[in-house]
C-alpha cells in the first residue's frame, strides 16, 4: 500500500543554533521546540499519499435492457501510492421500434462505480479534533437525449413514451474508532447531479407532455469533509472515505409506438486531467 506521513517535523539543529543564552535562553528554546512539534501541538498531522495501511474496496453494477447499454469502459481504481481514483461510466439507450404485448417498448441501460477506502490516523491528545477529508475532482460528465416521434394509438385508455438520461455522483466521509466501535460522522454533503427528460403519457384521450433540463453541482473541484469529535489518544482510529458515480439512459413506450429515439449518459474520470484524488486528511 505504500508508505504514508503526517506532516509537520522538528527542525534538527535547533537546540544548537539556540544554546548560550542563559536561563531565559533555555525556556525560549524549550517553547520553541514545544511549539514545533506536533505532539505538543496536537495538530497540523496532515496525512497524504501515499497513504499508509489503507484498505480500499471498489464495487459495480451494471443492467441493460432491450436496446441499451450500460458499461464501466475504464474499470473503477484507486491507488495508494497517489491518492487517484478513475473510472469512467457509459450508458446509452434508444428505441427498438418493433414491439408486441408491452416486448420491444422498454430500453434501459445502467451503470455505477463505487470506492470506500479506510485509512488509519492517529491522534497525539485525548480532546476535541477537527478533521477534514480533501478531495480534488477533476471530472467529465455528458449526457444527451432525442425525444424521438411518438405515435399514439387510438384505443388504449392509457398510453406514454418516455426518454431521459441521468448523471449523478455523491462522496462522503467519516471517522471510525476502531476500539470502541462508535462513529463521527461528516457535517456537511457533496453530491452532483443532471437529469434530462421528455414525458408524453395520455389517459383515455387526454394528452400530456413535459421536458426539461435540471441539476445540481459539478463534477470538479475541491470538495472538503468535516468532523469534529472529542477523541482518545489511547484509542486507534480510521477515516472511511467513498466516492460513487452513476449513469443512466432510459427509452421507454407502452401502448405507443416511439421511433427515432434515443439517450445517452457519461462520467468520465479515466485519467489525465480527469480524475478523482484524495488529496490530504488533516487532522487539527
Amino acid at each position: 500500500m505504500g508508505t504514508g506521513r503526517a506532516s509537520g517535523t522538528v527542525r534538527n539543529g535547533l537546540t544548537r543554533r539556540i544554546v548560550g543564552f542563559g536561563a531565559s535562553g533555555g525556556a525560549m528554546a524549550v517553547a520553541l521546540i514545544m511549539a514545533l512539534s506536533p505532539v505538543a501541538a496536537a495538530a497540523g498531522h496532515t496525512y497524504h499519499a501515499p497513504y499508509a495501511g489503507a484498505v480500499s474496496q471498489t464495487s459495480t453494477y451494471t443492467s441493460q435492457s432491450g436496446c441499451a447499454t450500460g458499461a464501466l469502459t475504464s474499470p473503477v481504481n484507486w491507488s495508494s501510492t497517489t491518492g487517484v481514483l478513475m473510472l469512467t461510466a457509459k450508458t446509452s439507450a434508444k428505441s427498438c421500434g418493433t414491439q408486441l404485448a408491452g416486448v420491444g417498448g422498454y430500453s434501459y441501460g445502467y451503470v455505477q462505480g463505487g470506492l470506500e477506502v479506510a485509512i488509519p490516523i492517529k491522534v497525539a491528545t485525548s480532546a476535541a479534533h477537527s478533521i477534514s477529508v480533501n478531495w480534488k475532482l477533476h471530472g467529465s460528465a455528458t449526457e444527451a437525449m432525442s425525444p424521438g416521434t411518438c405515435t399514439l394509438s387510438t384505443t388504449a385508455s392509457y398510453q406514454s413514451c418516455y426518454v431521459s438520461a441521468y448523471l449523478s455522483a455523491y462522496a462522503g466521509a467519516y471517522l471510525v474508532d476502531t476500539t470502541n466501535g462508535s462513529y463521527f460522522y461528516q457535517t456537511n454533503y457533496w453530491s452532483f447531479y443532471n437529469d434530462s427528460y421528455n414525458d408524453t403519457y395520455c389517459y383515455s384521450s387526454t394528452c400530456y407532455n413535459s421536458s426539461g433540463s435540471f441539476g445540481y453541482g459539478t463534477l470538479g473541484g475541491n470538495v472538503s469533509f468535516f468532523i469534529n469529535g472529542t477523541l482518545n489518544k489511547l484509542d486507534s482510529y480510521a477515516i472511511l472515505t467513498y466516492f460513487y458515480g452513476y449513469a443512466q439512459s432510459y427509452v421507454s413506450s407502452y401502448q405507443a409506438t416511439l421511433t427515432g429515439a434515443s439517450a445517452s449518459a457519461s462520467i468520465v474520470l479515466a485519467g489525465g486531467s480527469n480524475k478523482a484524488t484524495l488529496s490530504t486528511i488533516v487532522v487539527t
